[in-house]
């Protein structure tokens, strides 16, 4: 190996300066950067700006700062599908695995984390890629980058309304900073919105309420859908009726729900995946198991559209998405699968098989990060 030494480098005997602020001639290389909501002023040629506003990445080039990088992912999402806990056929499980929702294949498992011996019907949601799973008085985290022991913590704080069972069979989606969970069984008590800050990880608050189809207060075993702005509740069953209503919220303010529309088929036991504009729901019960997939726009409140068909009439199924591809797992038809498919979230079409489950699974949690 050779090593060139050069002791100075001039032109006609003055000092050299070097594109994109090196320079040579006694000074020490720097690069300058600057991290602001607004265009910083009197840049350098070859200055970074980090646009705190929008979350993207410019150089100072020729006079003006063009852009280098896209905006960073949504903390709520990430390309690791997480499945814990459900009812395996016999009885309730206490294990975890998980799929890499670019690369179809089987799941693989976690490791020695345990979610406790529960459904997961209770709700699920992730942000900046710590997980939580939400149970009847309380929650529990995972970092979702971590497998193994390391990655799972117990319980941590409480809910903000514990009465009956409201926090079972209950929906949870989030913005990344906070999970909004849309309460679910819980005879003659109120719909409750609960929020839980990810940061934090202490007691929910309250966030607001939200109505049904029918004369019950309460709202059992349906799904909730973010885009980062709003969340949308779905379907569900309400004591004898079978929700086709949807209602929305939104994460930065704390208020009551409002009617969003209605999906195509009213039915309970659905999932839900989606992306930064869509949330498609998929599967469920209504008088016998669905094969149904519908979807909205998620910032404009309207009935949902027939997406495609899954890939066959299933309840008690569970998914989560990367924002490009959605994979709906598991679920009953009859008696459980371990079936695993996928669909492409801004595509409308039927669903395409992606591999499957350790073992035959319903009702599992099921986030991504």
């Amino acid at each position: 190996m050779s090593t060139l030494k050069v002791n100075q480098i001039k032109n006609n005997g003055s000092a050299v300066d070097l594109p994109v602020m090196f320079t040579v001639a006694g000074l020490v290389p720097g690069q300058g950067y600057s991290e602001s909501s607004t265009e910083p002023s009197n840049p350098s040629n070859g200055d970074f700006w980090w646009d705190t506003a929008n979350e993207l990445l410019y150089q100072h080039v020729n006079g003006s700062f063009i852009q280098l990088a896209a905006s960073l992912p949504p903390a709520w999402t990430g390309p690791k599908s997480v499945m814990a806990g459900g009812h395996n056929g016999t009885g309730y499980t206490a294990d975890v695995q998980y799929v890499n929702i670019a690369t179809p294949g089987n799941a693989t498992d976690w490791g020695a984390d345990k979610v406790g011996t529960a459904y997961g019907k209770e709700g699920a949601s992730s942000g900046g890629g710590i997980a939580i799973f939400t149970q009847i008085n309380g929650y529990f985290m995972m970092n979702i980058a971590t497998t193994g022991n390391a990655g799972y913590s117990t319980g941590r704080g409480t809910l903000y309304d514990t009465t009956d069972t409201k926090s079972d069979a209950a929906a949870a989606a989030s913005d990344g900073t906070y999970q909004l969970l849309w309460h679910g069984s819980g005879f003659n008590t109120n719909h409750v919105i609960e929020k839980l800050a990810f940061a934090t990880l202490g007691d929910a608050t309250l966030h607001g309420t939200f109505q049904n189809d029918g004369s019950q207060t309460y709202v059992t075993d349906h799904t909730a859908m973010s885009d980062g702005v709003y969340t949308v509740s779905a379907g569900g069953t309400a004591h004898a009726f079978t929700e086709t209503r949807m209602n929305r919220t939104s994460f930065g303010t704390e208020a009551n729900a409002t009617d969003f529309g209605n999906i195509s088929v009213g039915r309970s036991y659905l999932t839900s995946v989606g992306d930064e504009t869509y949330g498609v729901m998929a599967g469920g019960y209504s008088n016998s198991s669905q094969n149904v997939m519908d979807y909205i726009t998620l910032a404009t409140p309207g009935n949902a559209t027939d997406f495609g068909d899954l890939w066959t009439g299933v309840q008690q199924v569970f998914g989560s998405s990367d924002l490009t591809t959605g994979v709906i797992a598991g679920g009953y038809t009859g008696s459980n699968t371990n079936t695993i498919s996928k669909i492409t979230i801004a595509t409308p079409a039927n669903s395409t098989d992606f591999g499957d489950l350790i073992g035959t699974l319903k009702s599992a949690y099921c986030t991504s990060g």
